[in-house]
């Protein structure tokens, strides 16, 4: 998605790389720019810290919180504090991850790093 059109969306502004970020009581979203496009979206979810990498989680109810229907997904790897699911439809890498110990649960989306 281009960044002018990803920001009238997320009513966001972008800095001075293009990058947009919003944050919320709720969550902390990061949409990064690689030239004038959004590759790659990161949504931190604040109210699950401190989580621990060592503790394992529920990511298809992290996927329920943005209306993400895990059986359209493949899961194509799942450790304890990451797990790797391929939307094939839109062609997306999702993560749902711990990134380091005492993180909230996030997750990611990007089209750069899918593999069909």
């Amino acid at each position: 998605m281009p960044v002018a059109d990803a920001a009238r969306a997320v009513s966001g502004k972008p800095n001075e790389v293009g990058n947009i970020i919003i944050d919320s009581e709720q969550a902390h979203m990061m949409l990064e720019a690689e030239g004038n496009f959004i590759n790659y979206v990161d949504v931190d979810l604040k109210k699950t810290a401190p989580w621990s990498q060592n503790r394992p989680f529920d990511s298809e109810a992290i996927l329920g919180i943005f209306s993400i229907n895990p059986s359209e997904l493949e899961l194509a790897r799942k450790q304890v504090h990451f797990h790797t699911y391929y939307d094939h439809k839109r062609k997306l890498k999702i993560g749902v991850s711990c990134q380091y110990e005492g993180a909230p649960l996030s997750v990611g989306f990007s089209s750069k790093y899918y593999r069909a």
